[in-house]
């Protein structure tokens, strides 16, 4: 499943309309659903899908360096990254961001919420009594996540080409990295993330930075 790219779906020879999501609730007609792996389908008519002729088309993903470019990137253009988020994350989801960043050449990401005009729900809190600030565990990992990257970003500044991409397949891509990036699915997309990604993963990934840090003179 995760080879398909997209598909088709031909109902009595009528072309149904792909939909997010799935099939639980759903009163659209004339619509199919991807879910788990699995096919949900509603007739334009309403009728019992199972008594319909049921005809797919898939398009599976090309291999690399073959298809055709969705998007053409020029070089002076930047790419940020939405990620949604809220003061509610915990503080290892929120540590990716970072993380993430730096792991697909991106230049920053967007998060929601930072601060909000219901109190309880900004990262940070101002304590009058005590007249301090307070800090949820989603701004902790946003912080942490992001002296990750600043330290990475200056060691990738110090590092020639060819030791960059070596560095990066260290903590990204190679079978043993310490945060591999993996493709996953969910719903309709697939996307690459870190998979069980840990307190011990990132401060492992962030010592091998500052040991080749303190490598260079």
């Amino acid at each position: 499943a995760n080879m398909i790219e997209d598909l088709v779906l031909i109902a009595n020879g009528v072309e149904l309309k792909r939909k997010g999501g799935s099939g639980w609730g759903n009163k659209e007609r004339g619509v199919f659903m991807e879910y788990g792996g699995h096919l949900y389908v509603s007739l334009p008519d309403g009728s019992d899908p199972n008594l319909a002729k049921i005809e797919v088309n898939y398009k599976m993903k090309a291999k690399e360096g073959e298809g055709d470019i969705p998007v053409k990137i020029d070089e002076q253009d930047e790419i940020w990254f939405y990620g949604g988020g809220n003061y509610r994350q915990k503080y290892i989801d929120a540590r990716k961001y970072g993380w993430f960043t730096v792991a697909i050449d991106a230049k920053g990401y967007g998060y929601w919420t930072y601060w909000w005009w219901q109190e309880q729900h900004r990262l940070v809190w101002y304590d009058e009594t005590q007249n301090k600030i307070i800090n949820s565990p989603a701004y902790e990992g946003l912080r942490d996540g992001n002296e990750d990257a600043a330290y990475f970003c200056l060691l990738m500044e110090k590092l020639d080409e060819k030791k960059r991409q070596e560095f990066k397949n260290k903590l990204f891509f190679s079978d043993n990295a310490i945060l591999k990036l993996e493709e996953t699915k969910t719903h309709i997309f697939v996307y690459d993330t870190f998979l069980n990604p840990s307190y011990e993963k990132f401060n492992s990934a962030k010592r091998e930075i500052l040991k080749e840090l303190e490598k260079i003179k």
